[in-house]
């Protein structure tokens, strides 16, 4: 296969697994956004995590929040959790790398609050935790997830929101969940300062 024939390959399997999941999730992004939008407005905060490769996804998520996306408007209380910084490599050293988003969301969470977990694709006691966190913290849990995030799927309750991506593949997980951030950011502006998307 000549490198021009991969690489539209690869743009393929994105747009296949792009279109694939439209209609399947269109419900769920809109509710999440909703959830969102009303933790704002409640004086509440956007808390993000991911592990592994999500955990990028994550901080991007709250820059995004907390700047903005395309259009200038307020800032957003949102906040990453990260395992990188001093918080998290310290709960990890002292205590388990597992608890390092747990601890940050029992000590840092409200119940206002929204906590976003994107699922990094497979087996993670981190999110798992996380979750779990979410859950004692009684914050509103949205989750976004791909077919092997079994351990992290089956942890959530009807009250939680879970964004299912049909897809193995890491590679196109990572880039769902990068598209899904962005149309739930747009929703929420949309949502809170009726600013529409720029056209593309």
């Amino acid at each position: 296969m000549t490198d021009i024939n991969r690489l539209r390959a690869t743009l393929a399997a994105n747009a296949e697994m792009t279109l694939g999941n439209l209609d399947s999730v269109l419900l769920e992004v809109e509710l999440a956004a909703q959830a969102i939008t009303q933790s704002f407005l409640s004086d509440g905060k956007l808390i993000c995590c991911g592990s592994s490769a999500t955990a990028s996804i994550s901080e991007y998520c709250a820059a995004i929040f907390a700047h903005r996306l395309q259009r200038e408007r307020p800032g957003l209380p949102t906040m990453a959790l990260s395992g990188a910084s001093i918080v998290g490599q310290s709960v990890a050293h002292s205590v388990s790398q597992h608890e390092v988003h747990a601890r940050q969301i029992r000590s840092l969470g409200n119940k206002n609050d929204c906590l976003l977990i994107y699922g990094p694709g497979g087996d993670s006691p981190a999110s798992v935790r996380a979750v779990s966190a979410g859950h004692d913290r009684e914050i509103q849990v949205i989750a976004i997830t791909g077919n092997n995030d079994t351990d992290l799927s089956a942890l959530l309750t009807p009250d939680d929101i879970e964004i299912k991506v049909q897809t193995n593949s890491l590679a196109r997980l990572a880039e769902a969940e990068l598209l899904l951030t962005h149309c739930l950011c747009e929703s929420v502006e949309y949502h809170l300062f009726a600013l529409e998307q720029e056209p593309t």
